[in-house]
């Protein structure tokens, strides 16, 4: 066993300075039961000293914790009190990168551009993570890559829901209000929903629109014409000057890349709740409606089980979960912690 080197890529790989060689060696170490120890000490001491964590990404920190529970399942001799402190020790460093959040929110100091509400900006996703947020009215959305939203800033208060896919591609979950209809802008083409489940995709290059409906129904159109009504299933693909053509497709199979690693930026624990239903065809029941507006930030990778992502959530937002079946699970608690719980704004 070699502590020096270890030590040393456990550095390098906290800074972020390490190489993808020097990166890949040091996952292969925290995997092995001879370094479980090293490792447990280094994750002691920077708990105790959580703004030494203040350069680090919110990602970096959730993979860190991926590795570590990983490393805790993957290894036999595990007792499973060992494998709680580690759990805990590793969701807190989530709960200390929602706390960066919430003060870099604030003050300025966040290393993720906060949403903002007027037309001339918007939430940008990084080139290497999809983005999940909670818009005002309690939908959500699942930015892909190298995608840009822009909210308008009547949302919270105008008669219509509005909002401005500019470039690249998302997922919207619309909370049903009848009263407000929810408009996707996508160029000169309009999408407009009650409460729904549909992607919209749209490339300034080629300057074409493609729509999916998983659920519910859109009706689509370019402000002076409507094209169509998307059934769930259905798809319609717009570009302007030529014929508009709208298909049967496997929707989910249109939306999978929602399912890949995403960062989860301020959202609601009702919204998170929608989102692993889906992804895993589970049920979420509400003990307590009071902890459906609890609000974080945290990573969820692909890789990860939904015990391990359950974990997560309990330790940062403070609740309770277990399975009354198989496919049902009730979430519980009082409310969330005070460094987790980020009010909107």
């Amino acid at each position: 066993m070699s502590t020096h080197r270890f030590n040393y890529l456990f550095q390098r790989y906290i800074n972020e300075t390490a190489t993808p060689e020097e990166v890949g060696e040091f996952l292969s170490m925290v995997r092995q039961e001879e370094y479980r120890e090293i490792v447990r000490d280094h994750m002691d001491s920077l708990w105790e000293s959580p703004f030494t964590f203040a350069s680090l990404s919110a990602k970096k920190k959730a993979t860190m914790f991926n590795d570590i529970v990983t490393a805790a399942d993957n290894s036999r001799s595990a007792a499973p009190v060992a494998r709680r402190n580690w759990i805990s020790v590793a969701a807190a460093i989530l709960i200390i990168s929602s706390f960066l959040f919430f003060y870099g929110r604030k003050y300025g100091l966040s290393g993720h551009e906060p949403m903002r509400t007027t037309t001339g900006g918007g939430v940008q996703s990084t080139d290497k993570e999809l983005r999940f947020i909670t818009l005002p009215d309690g939908s959500s959305v699942v930015l892909n890559q190298r995608s840009t939203l822009e909210i308008s800033d009547t949302f919270r208060a105008g008669n219509v829901r509005e909002v401005y896919l500019t470039e690249g591609e998302a997922f919207f979950e619309v909370t049903h209000n009848a009263s407000r209809p929810f408009i996707v802008y996508t160029g000169k083409l309009r999408t407009t929903v009650l409460g729904t489940a549909f992607s919209v995709k749209t490339s300034r290059e080629t300057g074409m629109v493609t729509v999916t409906v998983t659920k519910g129904k859109v009706k689509v159109g370019d402000g002076s014409r409507r094209f169509d009504v998307l059934d769930p299933g259905e798809q319609i693909v717009y570009q302007r000057g030529r014929p508009v053509i709208k298909r049967q497709v496997d929707a989910k199979q249109a939306t999978a890349w929602k399912h890949n690693d995403v960062f989860l930026d301020n959202v609601t624990l009702k919204s998170v709740s929608d989102e692993l239903q889906d992804r895993f065809g589970v049920t979420f029941i509400f003990a307590n409606e009071a902890i459906k507006t609890c609000r974080f930030s945290a990573t969820f990778f692909k890789s990860q089980s939904l015990e391990q992502l359950l974990a997560v959530i309990a330790e940062i937002t403070h609740i309770q979960y277990r399975f009354l079946n198989k496919t049902t699970i009730e979430l519980s608690g009082i409310g969330c912690h005070l460094l987790t719980h980020i009010p909107n704004e």
